[in-house]
């Protein structure tokens, strides 16, 4: 039983530390019981307070201790690449489309968008059309797709727009437009110098009433094998988290010069100030939040927090009109608001893909 709670060894659960200094922890699932509410055997017609659920709590521990068990052996056999795309698609929220029950539009996948989602989630190849084999700059295509994930000829604005805005029409059903703003045309009085994706105002209780969001879309894998990151090999969102964060509010300047370069296994060496994208919004000390989605469908944790704090003003209730457009199997509001959001991500992914590769033509929405 210990092994599954030091699945990594005491010694090694940080993998590393971020240019800000914090620990960066090596994944494991979530859901495992604390260790001290586990009823032994012998105390299971005991009145203990934890008799409750107990037979359930042994059973997290045996799935935890089968997912510990795989994962040493896909980091000893297989290829970075496939263990990065292990730790993807355990993220949050990452496989809530295959809960979500096609008996509506919202939920539906055309046949050839959701052949390749479940190629991309299961790391299968993806054939390209025939007579198409490299991209627009003359890079040949990888059989997983991630060449035309990388770099497709059209960008990346069908997904970024679409679960964009999904995401602003999910917040502003309960918060009203005039308080979450979208993509909003006078925006210097929020972000001086760029334009935030979303502002929402007296909402998320931060000092001064603003709280910016800039919605992305990263893939932990990259184009060429050797230019994978090693930290999404252990650490949830490792290869896109950190970077966009750093992208959107910069680094603050750590060390002296003389310290040596930044090393991100001991967090020691010198880090230079860097401005983010969003300095004109944190020099007015408004909140600026990662809203970040993974090309595997995970969520960021700040896309979970918008989710949860929003889920609690409606007590994770659906309003009668949500109800009858969801299905049985999304009976909360968080569950169907994240299943609408995946299969969103998910298709847009899968559309941008596909129309790389010369299997689809005109616009998905």
């Amino acid at each position: 039983m210990r092994g599954v709670y030091d699945a990594w060894g005491p010694a090694s659960q940080i993998f590393g530390y971020d240019k800000a200094g914090e620990q960066l922890v090596r994944f494991l699932p979530s859901g495992l019981p604390p260790a001290d509410t586990l009823l032994p055997i012998s105390e299971f017609r005991s009145s203990s307070k934890f008799l409750q659920n107990a037979q359930r709590r042994w059973a997290s521990i045996v799935h935890h201790s089968k997912w510990v068990g795989w994962f040493k052996w896909l980091v000893r056999q297989a290829s970075r690449r496939e263990v990065v795309r292990a730790i993807a698609v355990c993220q949050p929220h990452a496989g809530a489309f295959l809960n979500a029950i096609p008996s509506r539009s919202w939920a539906r996948f055309p046949t050839s968008l959701l052949h390749t989602t479940v190629r991309l989630r299961l790391g299968l190849p993806i054939p390209s059309a025939a007579g198409k084999h490299i991209n627009v700059d003359g890079v040949d295509y990888d059989r997983h797709g991630d060449v035309a994930s990388s770099d497709p000829e059209h960008g990346h604005s069908t997904r970024h727009t679409g679960v964009l805005h999904l995401f602003a029409d999910i917040l502003q059903s309960v918060f009203g437009t005039a308080r979450v703003l979208l993509e909003p045309k006078h925006y210097d009085e929020y972000s001086p110098g760029y334009r935030p994706d979303l502002v929402l105002l007296s909402i998320m209780g931060s000092r001064t009433g603003v709280d910016i969001g800039d919605t992305k879309i990263k893939s932990p894998l990259s184009s060429k094998q050797e230019n994978i990151g090693m930290a999404g090999t252990q650490v949830a969102m490792g290869n896109t988290l950190r970077p966009t964060s750093e992208l959107m509010v910069g680094t603050r300047a750590r060390g002296d010069e003389g310290d040596g370069a930044f090393n991100p296994a001991t967090g020691n060496g010198y880090v230079a100030e860097k401005a983010g994208d969003y300095a004109g919004a944190l020099a007015l000390e408004h909140r600026v939040w990662v809203l970040l989605f993974e090309t595997l469908g995970g969520f960021s944790p700040d896309v979970v927090k918008w989710l949860r704090y929003t889920a609690h003003a409606v007590h994770n209730k659906l309003s009668r009109t949500q109800y009858d457009e969801t299905t049985w199997g999304a009976r909360t509001w968080m569950s169907f608001q994240t299943q609408r959001l995946s299969v969103c991500l998910h298709k847009a992914v899968a559309f941008e893909l596909n129309a790389e590769h010369g299997h689809c033509t005109g616009p998905l929405y």
